[in-house]
Formats: structure tokens, C-alpha cells, sequence
């Protein structure tokens, strides 16, 4: 069996206990970094990758914004919401979407994915790219679901390779740290 299909087991097993999902201060957090790229531009498209069980795409809907997810387990998935693909093989035209989002999601991707991931997200995004990552251990049912780990200067300095980034927030999140990308 291939490694991407032993991680996405791992998760497949996660989302079917219904405790697994977003919390509410990693949601609090994100809805304030999506109201600061909100308040600089205007967004009319959303693409919420690895989106779980869609609440963000739920959030942005609520704005009046176009928005669908994509993630890779089965039972997450809701024709016209949240489609299933690879984070690094999105089935979207070049430049289909304002603004992308990718909360505590990287740190769960393959390391050797990392950046045909990034570049895979600045090929479907015109203008911003959110991305929430946390370099702590995240144990589900005696697995480390976090196998994708770099110090948040690293995150930084790797992001800076894409474009302009804004490291909002800084330290004010316990879960993860916030970059946002400005193609």
C-alpha cells in the first residue's frame, strides 16, 4: 500500500469519531485571519482545501462568497460542498479562485509534498492564500496525525518563496500560527 493511502486510513478512522473536527477557539482564530483578508480585498470565490467537515466553507457561504472544500475522506464528502482531491492534484482550472484556505492541514500532508502542495494552491488562487499550521504533536487513537513538521520560521521563510506573507497573529493562536499569502 502506498504511503498516501496509509495516511489518508489514519484519517478516514479520525472523522469517524464526530469529536474529531474543528474546535471552537481554532475556529474563532481562523474567522478572524478570514476577516482580515475579507477587509482588504474583494472575494467573490473560496476554496477551502482539506476542508473536513466544512466549516469554513459554511463561514464563507454565510458572507455571500462562492465556496467549496475538498478533502479526501469518503464520509466528509457532500456533493456541491466539499468534492474529493488531493491537496497536490486540484480539479480546478488556473486562477479558479480569490482565496484559498488551508487550516491545519499541512503539517498532515507528506513532507516530500510540501512544496508541490504550495505550488498546487498558487495555481488555482488569483490573490490570497490562508494557511494555519501547527509544529505540535496531534495524537489520534495512538497515532501522531502531524507527520509534516517545521519551526513556524521555516513555514515563513518557505511560504516567502510564493509571495508577499503577512505571519498574522503572532503567538496569539496556542494551536497553530497564521500566514497569509498574497500571490
Amino acid at each position: 500500500m502506498n504511503r498516501n493511502l496509509i495516511e489518508k486510513h489514519k484519517y478516514d478512522l479520525a472523522y469517524k469519531d464526530p469529536n474529531y473536527r474543528m474546535g471552537v477557539a481554532r475556529r474563532n482564530s481562523a474567522e478572524k485571519c478570514i476577516s482580515w483578508v475579507l477587509g482588504k480585498t474583494n472575494i467573490t470565490s473560496h476554496l477551502d482545501t482539506s476542508a473536513g467537515r466544512g466549516e469554513i466553507v459554511d463561514f464563507m457561504r454565510s458572507k455571500g462568497i462562492d465556496s467549496v472544500g475538498t478533502d479526501i475522506v469518503d464520509d466528509l464528502l457532500i456533493p456541491n460542498k466539499i468534492i474529493f482531491a488531493w491537496s497536490n492534484d486540484l480539479p480546478f482550472e488556473d486562477k479558479s479562485f480569490d482565496f484559498l484556505t488551508n487550516l491545519d492541514a499541512m503539517e498532515h500532508y507528506l513532507p516530500e509534498q510540501t512544496e508541490e502542495i504550495i505550488e498546487e494552491f498558487c495555481r488555482v488562487t488569483k490573490k490570497y492564500i490562508y494557511f494555519a499550521i501547527s509544529n505540535l504533536n496531534s495524537f489520534h487513537k495512538g497515532n501522531d496525525l502531524h507527520i509534516n513538521k517545521k519551526s513556524y520560521e521555516e513555514w515563513f521563510n518557505l511560504l516567502s518563496n510564493y509571495g508577499s506573507v503577512e505571519w498574522l497573529y503572532k503567538r496569539d493562536n496556542v494551536i497553530s500560527e497564521n500566514f497569509i499569502l498574497e500571490l
